[in-house]
């Protein structure tokens, strides 16, 4: 029964392993930290573009003639 260890025994190779580890999630961290400000700054470009084109969605609807009806391009200019 050699090969048992004791639950609270540390292999000898745990140090490094372990400091491995946390610089892992030490650069994991900063990197979740960095991603979500690209998502957050998407969401606000995404936002300020939804908000462009309802506006420029209500001006065109305000430069439309009054029965909707639009010049077709077969019809003549009127100064000929």
């Amino acid at each position: 029964m050699g090969n048992k260890r004791e639950p609270d025994s540390v292999p000898p190779d745990a140090d490094p392993r372990i400091a491995e580890l946390e610089t892992r999630v030490a650069f994991q961290d900063q990197t979740i930290s960095e991603l979500n400000d690209v998502v957050i700054e998407l969401r606000n470009q995404i936002d300020r573009v939804e908000l462009a084109t309802i506006r420029l969605k209500d001006r065109v609807e305000a430069a439309a003639p009054v029965d909707g009806s639009f010049a077709s391009d077969d019809q003549k200019p009127p100064h000929y």
